[in-house]
């Protein structure tokens, strides 16, 4: 539960900075934020029977990441992180002590009954949803820029003034001594790294049907979803064989893409798993 909901914080967080526009979203964002954050107590402690002390150190860490959204300062949004992972380390050691706070007796009923099933595991999908819809852009985005400055930099060649070279020469039948300048051959050109477009809103869609195709046990469509996706791909990196950048890029890309829903599919079979 706890790798879920800091999961779908960091999701969420990420989605907010999607749709940060102008100040009037940003002061509407903070307090719908804010609202919905300081709620979760109940609904961890209602339906989850989780002990008031995690629940409140939810809401007070919950408080102060949307707070930091708001500031300027990038850095300010590890702030939260620490401090929610702080809140897990203490509450790990005062939830013996709260327990009896919580009565989870009819929440076992609910569950029997079928109200619940595997509440768990329910949040963890929602974590993963959200967190493939956008987070896992940046992350491939990210990987895509660090190998594209590399691809880059294989392409410079630094400019370096021709050596002087003194020397006996052969001139005119006579030996001289003379300065020569030596001459290098002209650099070659640096690679142009192109850019494959269209992963923006391919990509969640992707992941998706991966992660909904893995848990149902459909490999095979998985696999035909893959062959596609090279099949549609094919021309664009057809085009640009001279150079090989859309070609790495597309197995770059698709690889971390699929591996994240890969993960995906593991957090929410494990939370199934564990909660049963």
């Amino acid at each position: 539960m706890t790798a879920a909901l800091l999961l779908l914080t960091i999701a969420i967080a990420d989605l907010a900075m999607l749709v940060w526009l102008t100040a009037r979203t940003r002061i509407v964002a903070i307090g719908v934020a804010i609202v919905a954050i300081v709620g979760w107590p109940a609904v961890l402690i209602a339906v989850f029977a989780m002990p008031w002390a995690l629940a409140i150190g939810f809401a007070v860490v919950g408080v102060l990441w949307a707070l930091a959204l708001a500031s300027s300062w990038a850095p300010r949004l590890v702030i939260p992180v620490g401090l929610l992972l702080a809140a897990k380390l203490a509450t790990l050691l005062l939830v013996p002590s709260f327990a009896s706070l919580a009565d989870p007796s009819w929440v076992t009923e609910w569950q029997a009954r079928g109200a619940i099933v595997a509440p768990a595991a329910l949040v963890m999908a929602v974590a993963v949803g959200a967190f493939l819809a956008h987070s896992a852009n940046l992350v491939v985005r990210a990987t895509l820029t660090l190998a594209r400055r590399a691809e880059a930099s294989e392409g410079r060649t630094a400019s370096v003034e021709p050596p002087v070279v003194t020397g006996p020469w052969v001139v005119a039948g006579r030996w001289s001594w003379a300065r020569v300048h030596v001459v290098p051959p002209e650099p070659a050109a640096p690679r142009v790294v192109s850019t494959m477009r269209g992963g923006r809103w391919i990509g969640p869609l992707e992941r998706w049907a991966i992660v909904a195709l893995g848990l149902t046990g459909a490999i095979g469509i998985i696999a035909a979803i893959m062959a596609g996706k090279g099949i549609v791909r094919f021309p664009e990196i057809n085009a640009d064989r001279g150079i090989g950048s859309k070609a790495e890029e597309f197995l770059v890309g698709s690889l971390l893409s699929w591996s994240l829903a890969g993960c995906g599919i593991a957090l929410i079979v494990g939370a199934a798993t564990f909660a049963a």
